[in-house]
């Protein structure tokens, strides 16, 4: 889990100007913690496995591609 948060906040690096932008923030920590311990309740598990928290580190990542591409498109009212 540390490493895939670690992985999200170096994802706000933009290499060309060394310019950091706040990817990751405490809060989605929290939430990847959140959708670990639902993913193991799916399962009937009391404990969070590693396939629990790379589910949720898939959806995280889904969510924020899917933000990312909807306020690029331009909405027509």
């Amino acid at each position: 889990m540390i490493s895939a948060y670690v992985e999200m906040r170096k994802a706000g690096i933009d290499s060309r100007t060394q310019e950091k932008r706040i990817t990751a923030t405490t809060r989605q920590l929290e939430s990847m913690i959140r959708l670990s311990e639902a993913h193991a309740r799916m399962r009937w598990s009391e404990e969070v496995e590693l396939e629990d928290v790379e589910e949720a580190n898939r959806l995280i990542k889904s969510a924020l591609r899917e933000s990312a591409v909807s306020l690029s498109i331009p909405r027509v009212l």
